[in-house]
């Protein structure tokens, strides 16, 4: 029986019954003696001796020898074979653990001769051997059904993921191949051939989760979204694990986009609720890729080809989400591994490098500091854009050596400045959740010889989504280390005024896109000057981002606003084009020009 009580086969052995009448034969039980031995059913199973009462597979059902075994005892009595036949004294004895019996008889006349105590002795010696080879039989039984049950563990561990007790790639393989091979046979009840789908889904953010709360928990996880994703599925479909935090699904029978779609929204639902291991709550999600079959594939290869590009496609855009395939992706795919690809040589190649944007104090326009903003000079297609990289180093997680490398550039440039400038380094949603952060922090500042009251480390809302304590958690020891933690784009994102009161943030920076609606009307004046309030009710200073009009400056000036940046100020420049000695901004000049 398999672990769940499902039926998982059957151990067969046999012994050749000659083996027991060729031992019997050499036995001296006298001349009118005889030994057998025989099934619950009245067959005679083996037989030996010099009186050679009863044959292999005679049939006793019809004497007094079954009537005994049917009575289930052992018993000693008188017996004639037939009438004309001289009486014998039988005993017969039950086989233990086995449907056998063994009896030995011996003519009653011979009871009466001198060699009783002879034939007593070979009639023990006979039962005693006889029962030792049953002995040994039975050990080869069990041998033999311990090497059965091994076999079966290794056919089983051959197909099945032994963490989440799912089918394996191998299986998945094999269901898809026959699927697609009895693909002429699906048709619906209307008269349509039925399509076949393939699901790829990857949990979203896995490996942050199992490098934080350790492999147990990851395991942990994985076992529960293989539950939920099982329970979500009609009654044919193949979940299969195949590696790591891949599953996929092979569906057949679909007769519209619709019901994949359906089944997909299912999947993604089930994934996302939260999870309870070992008293903490966890959150993640997958992304689903869909091909279906004719029209992504005729071939395994290409269907599973089509559904990993529209994988790719999701994570790109958006987690926790699913996409068909879409010819469109080869390209898009294409190119953005090729970025992952470059980027990767790119970190150690020195192809990467930081530009600075000033941010003034607005009360008396003097220079405080500046941002680092990375840029990635590619050897044949010039500066690329962040906007375009740096998705892709977060969903391959480059970001935490890139990261990292920002931070070194930046701490060991800002050690050079005038001591009371402070420079702004962006954290990703990816690095908050290392929890080697902290400590990479505190070994850069030492490093650097930078103070940490001249870092500020900007952060977005998005860190709070997933886990908000955790994220708490990480920016409280960074606090620790005497760091100023910044909240970036602020009221761009969800329940803003609550993480501002689970977190003493030392600044709030305002996102351009309220700084650059200022001039349309009284509303959007009033939602920053609400904003640099709460700031400062919360004593926190305040950062204007996209200042690029003196009405705008002057504004903020008016409304009381702390800090300014953006290309009315100065655009981002290199560290060669960088001007650090001026204290004062000239009103409508660039201190980076």
């Amino acid at each position: 029986m398999n672990e769940d009580g499902g039926f998982a086969g059957v151990v067969v052995a046999s012994l050749n019954p000659e083996h027991l009448t060729r031992f019997y034969e050499r036995l001296d039980l006298g001349s009118s003696a005889s030994i057998f031995l025989v099934g619950n059913d009245g067959v005679v199973r083996s037989s030996g001796g010099s009186a050679g009462d009863f044959a292999l597979g005679q049939d006793l059902s019809r004497t007094e020898i079954f009537a005994r075994i049917e009575a289930g005892a052992n018993a000693t009595f008188e017996f004639a074979n037939s009438s004309d036949a001289e009486p014998q004294f039988v005993t017969i004895r039950k086989v233990r653990g086995h449907p056998l019996w063994i009896s030995v008889s011996v003519a009653k006349s011979d009871i009466y001769k001198g060699s009783r105590a002879s034939l007593r002795i070979n009639l023990a010696g006979g039962l005693l051997l006889t029962i030792i080879i049953l002995t040994a039989l039975e050990r080869v039984f069990r041998t033999e059904a311990r090497k059965q049950e091994a076999e079966a563990d290794v056919a089983r561990l051959a197909s099945e993921d032994p963490l989440t007790g799912l089918p394996n790639r191998r299986v998945f393989r094999a269901a898809l191949d026959e699927v697609l091979r009895l693909r002429p046979c699906h048709v619906s009840d209307s008269g349509q051939n039925q399509q076949i789908a393939v699901l790829f889904m990857d949990l979203d953010r896995f490996k942050i989760i199992n490098d934080t709360l350790g492999h147990h928990v990851g395991d942990r996880l994985l076992q529960d979204v293989a539950r939920r994703l099982k329970h979500s599925l009609w009654g044919a479909d193949v979940l299969a694990r195949l590696g790591g935090d891949e599953f996929a699904v092979v569906v057949s029978g679909v007769e519209d986009a619709s019901m994949l779609e359906a089944l997909a929204k299912r999947l993604v639902d089930a994934a996302g609720q939260a999870y309870e291991i070992d008293g903490q709550q966890i959150r993640t999600s997958i992304s689903v890729g869909i091909a279906v079959s004719p029209q992504d594939g005729e071939s395994a290869e290409d269907l599973l080809m089509a559904a990993d590009m529209a994988l790719y496609a999701v994570k790109a855009a958006r987690r926790g989400a699913y996409k068909f395939y879409d010819p469109s992706m080869n390209k898009e795919v294409s190119e953005r591994r090729q970025i992952e690809t470059d980027l990767r040589n790119a970190i150690g190649a020195n192809e990467l490098e930081l530009y600075y944007q000033p941010i003034i104090n607005v009360r008396g326009d003097a220079l405080c500091g500046f941002e680092a903003l990375v840029r990635w000079r590619h050897p044949t297609q010039g500066l690329v854009s962040p906007a375009v990289f740096i998705p892709v180093a977060e969903d391959t997680q480059l970001i935490l050596p890139l990261g990292e490398w920002v931070l070194r550039e930046a701490c060991r440039e800002a050690a050079r400045w005038r001591p009371d400038l402070r420079i702004a380094v962006n954290l990703s949603p990816v690095q908050l959740s290392d929890p080697n952060l902290a400590d990479i922090v505190e070994r850069v500042l030492a490093e650097t010889g930078l103070r940490p009251d001249r870092l500020d480390l900007e952060i977005t809302e998005q860190v709070f989504i997933d886990d908000c304590d955790q994220v708490i958690a990480v920016l409280q020891r960074l606090k620790r280390l005497g760091v100023r933690i910044a909240m970036d784009d602020f009221g761009t994102g969800y329940s803003s005024l609550s993480y501002l009161r689970s977190f003493p943030f030392d600044k709030i920076k305002s996102d351009r896109i309220f700084i650059a609606d200022l001039a349309k009307g009284a509303e959007h004046a009033s939602i920053v000057q609400a904003v640099i309030s709460m700031a400062h009710a919360f004593g926190m200073t305040t950062t204007a981002e996209g200042v690029e009009t003196l009405g705008q400056h002057q504004f903020l000036s008016a409304l009381g606003c702390d800090e300014a940046q953006g290309f009315l100020l100065g655009r981002p420049q290199s560290v060669a084009d960088l001007e650090v000695s001026s204290t004062a901004w000239a009103g409508g000049k660039s201190f980076a020009a």
